[in-house]
């Protein structure tokens, strides 16, 4: 959440050739792959536990339940590596094909799961299936546009460098979970306490 915010700024003004903002892409890769595996990771060890212990379904659809939960993790895991490629353009301030590609894939999220649910099968799992592959697509299409366009950068950033971006990133992200924690707290107990359907 915190890397959400404070990332754009790396590449403000860049428009894919600046070597340094090339060196901190290669930074922020990993750091959203490494922290989007730690979700991903989280979410399948979750599942069981939460389709048994916290979601009030009954027992028959229980393993329906665990399927879109662990569908559902690897959509979290592409959407959120693909912040990076958001964030790229943001701060280039090439907002409109940023905008352009977040629609037109969103769109064939929806289309997609709205012809198959109505006209082919009705099933939750089905429905996780077709946004986590679309959501792959998105982010693998807009890493690979985003890559090449740093394709002629070669550089690391210092370590100094990466503690500091890091460490900046650390104290608003301190500040946006606190935020996203007390706005969703009405979610986290109705999940409890009402029944799925």
């Amino acid at each position: 959440l915190g890397f959400s915010q404070i990332t754009p700024r790396w590449f403000v003004g860049d428009q894919g050739n600046n070597s340094t903002s090339g060196s901190y892409f290669k930074l922020f890769q990993r750091a959203y792959s490494a922290l989007g595996l730690v979700g991903f990771i989280l979410l399948q060890a979750a599942a069981g536990p939460l389709t048994t212990r916290w979601f009030n379904v009954p027992p028959a659809d229980q393993p329906v339940l665990e399927v879109a939960i662990r569908l559902a993790a690897f959509q979290f895991l592409f959407q959120f590596m693909n912040g990076l490629n958001n964030a790229v353009w943001s701060g280039q301030q090439r907002q409109r094909l940023m905008n352009l590609r977040t629609c037109a894939f969103t769109t064939l999220r929806h289309i997609m799961a709205l012809l198959v649910l109505t006209f082919v099968v009705r099933d939750v799992r089905v429905y996780c299936g077709i946004f986590m592959v679309v959501t792959a697509i998105e982010w693998w299409t807009n890493h690979r546009r985003v890559r090449q366009s740093f394709a002629d950068s070669a550089d690391e950033v210092s370590r100094a460098d990466a503690l500091k971006a890091f460490r900046e990133v650390a104290v608003l992200a301190v500040g946006v979970l606190v935020g996203t924690a007390v706005t969703q707290v009405d979610r986290v107990i109705l999940s409890r306490a009402l029944p799925v359907q």
